[in-house]
């Protein structure tokens, strides 16, 4: 009897047994997603990010909420997201602070590089290191690796499409890239001869996908940079005009930035877009394509009368792949320079980056001559062989004082930098979006690092390497962005590509007063050429105009296009060559060559001498060169705006 009882009791505690693992992970999710922990007494908590995937480029924003639950004093708390330092050339340490009132909240969102793809925790610091705790790190997963120079196409899509509408674009995604495929293989075959073709073409293995957000559009971040690592953005034309404006200005200034956003519903555009090109593709008379600034934004009028919660069609193939082709164009600007040498090539910074091998060598063999052989038979002549002790340390010495002398006479203690750009000047609305490159050389290593503002992407020209043997990087968030760590070191260049977004009101007045057209240079830098179209599509010239001064222009003998060619295009095809005066070839950049064809009525191109748009903190400069490529928009040339 006994014996049966104890047999019944296993039994029974053998089912019960997975219970505790049961419990464990469907409690699980629930924690994590309200997991709130404290330091002192002030609770943070890491929020759900913006999509659980992006691209391989650009930046991912990181957000935590934080409270300080004490009412007497004010906290400073401190985030450090960490990753691993084992790949080289890799952003291990970002920081951000903020200080929070009596009993105050906040929320706290740390952008990431694409350099920072080995982060793993974060570390929370309480009052400058009064008390400190690690976390695990709820990563943002990148997609595809922009350091390998390519890249995956990361959409982000809205929550609030319904379950078919997502069913239907991942479709036609996925129609539209087979027939994309399909033409692109056709045409390899056909240029390329059979003996030369490789097994897989690059252009056949670029893919593309989607990715939702959690989010609701409300609580979408405000900051441009936060949308830098997607290739497309797609939300319904409703939602847009429902986001908060902060938002809607992000998306804006993503877009101008060479983003490709698209609007399915009513074909509206934008108010802030009423001045840029428009175009009805021949593919499809429902689509609707604006080109503001560097990037595109696509209108679809999917359903004209029927409901988002129909099962109609959604998007034909040739809809699906005019779509696709404007995706896949969008990552291509962040594209690395391979090597150091490669990027001092495109923009010398310095004359030379390699080591003076030979130079050292017969210095060094010199040297050894001079101080060895030469001396001890000089000394021993004289019978003065124990002066040794001295000749030797102070030739020595010696020999150090000249290299460092001459070192010093050729190049001096200051840095020398460049620094090409192309802007996209928005007159009436007083905005400006630059895409460029900076290049800093240091002989001695600046103190402070870099300091950029907080608007501008940063894309470091530095190879990605597997294993050690580069930089580990750090930076930190203030007002600015802050490069602290490693960056610029004695004697290397570093180039930095650079997209930013900010308010300016730098601008160029045109009067038109009878037969006569002026221009007032308020661009904050010397002319070195203009070209301006009137309202009425006529073109006039200018040479050099010094700033603040004022010109006369001529007008030529030609107008502009019926359909001018857009920014965009230059922008996909021309790559980080859009800034430059001329190519690696030589040729003059499209835009300079043939500007009738670019300009649009009450617009201007200008060649600005120097980068007045394209700021940096350095103090002690030996060296600032550059130029600026300047499209400009004008509310009218018939009253000087």
């Amino acid at each position: 009897m006994y014996a049966n009882d104890m047999t019944t009791l296993r039994a029974k505690r053998n089912h019960f047994k997975w219970l505790p693992l049961v419990l464990f992970i469907l409690v699980l999710p629930i924690h994590e997603a309200a997991a709130q922990y404290s330091i002192g007494k002030v609770l943070f908590k890491q929020d759900v990010p913006l999509s659980p995937t992006s691209g391989g480029f650009g930046y991912v924003p990181y957000t935590f909420s934080v409270t300080n639950t004490d009412y007497q004093r004010n906290h400073k708390v401190t985030f450090a997201l960490s990753g691993r330092s084992g790949r080289s050339n890799t952003l291990t340490n970002i920081k951000k602070s903020v200080v929070l009132g009596k009993g105050g909240k906040a929320k706290l969102t740390i952008l990431a590089p694409a350099l920072a793809h080995s982060l793993e925790s974060y570390t929370v610091t309480l009052d400058d290191g009064a008390q400190s705790k690690s976390m695990a790190l709820t990563r943002i997963r990148r997609a595809g690796s922009s350091w390998r120079g390519w890249s995956h196409g990361i959409a982000l899509v809205d929550m609030t499409f319904p379950e078919h509408i997502r069913d239907e674009i991942k479709t036609f995604i996925k129609r539209a890239q087979e027939h994309y495929r399909n033409i692109q293989h056709i045409e390899y075959k056909n240029k390329v001869p059979r003996g030369k073709r490789t097994p897989r073409p690059p252009i056949l293995g670029y893919s593309i996908r989607t990715t939702q957000s959690p989010q609701t559009i409300k609580d979408w971040p405000t900051d441009w940079l936060a949308y830098s690592s997607y290739g497309a953005v797609m939300m319904k034309r409703a939602q847009f005009e429902k986001a908060p404006k902060g938002v809607q200005r992000a998306l804006q200034q993503y877009v101008e930035l060479g983003g490709l956003l698209y609007l399915l519903g009513p074909t509206k555009v934008p108010t802030r877009w009423a001045h840029a090109p428009k175009y009805h593709p021949k593919v499809s008379k429902r689509l609707l394509t604006v080109s503001p600034g560097f990037g595109e934004c696509v209108l679809l009028d999917i359903i004209p009368k029927a409901s988002w919660d129909t099962s109609l069609p959604l998007i034909t193939i040739k809809e699906g792949v005019y779509l696709f082709t404007k995706w896949t164009q969008t990552p291509k600007f962040q594209r690395k320079i391979e090597t150091i040498g490669q990027a001092n090539k495109f923009l010398p910074v310095t004359k030379n980056v390699s080591v003076p091998v030979r130079s050292l060598f017969f210095l060094m063999l010199l040297f050894s001559i001079l101080l060895g052989p030469v001396n001890i038979y000089y000394l021993a002549k004289k019978k003065k062989r124990l002066w040794l002790l001295w000749t030797v340390p102070l030739f020595s010495l010696a020999m150090c004082l000249l290299v460092l002398s001459y070192s010093l006479l050729s190049e001096g203690l200051d840095t020398s930098i460049k620094t090409n750009a192309f802007v996209f000047l928005d007159q009436p609305n007083k905005h400006a979006s630059t895409v460029g490159i900076h290049g800093f050389y240091a002989p001695i290593t600046p103190a402070g690092g870099l300091r950029f503002p907080s608007d501008m992407e940063l894309i470091p020209q530095l190879r990605f390497r597997w294993g050690r043997g580069g930089r580990e990087l750090g930076m930190s968030w203030d007002q600015q962005q802050h490069l602290s760590q490693n960056w610029i070191i004695s004697r290397v260049p570093i180039h930095l590509s650079f997209r930013s977004s900010a308010l300016r009101r730098e601008r160029l007045v045109v009067s038109n007063k009878g037969n006569t057209v002026t221009a007032l240079n308020g661009l904050g830098a010397n002319i070195e050429k203009l070209w301006v179209a009137d309202q009425d599509g006529y073109i006039y010239v200018a040479g050099e105009i010094a700033p603040g001064g004022k010109s006369t222009l001529s007008k030529k003998p030609y107008n502009i296009l019926p359909k001018p060619r857009t920014l965009r295009g230059l922008y996909t095809k021309r790559n980080i060559h859009l800034f430059e005066k001329y190519d690696a070839s030589t040729d003059v950049n499209p835009i300079l060559k043939d500007p009738g064809s670019y300009l649009q009525k009450n617009s201007y191109i200008a060649v600005l001498s120097g980068s007045p748009f394209a700021k940096h903190n350095l103090k002690h400069v030996r060296k600032f060169e550059g130029h600026t490529i300047v499209y400009g928009i004008m509310r009218s040339t018939k009253h000087g705006r």
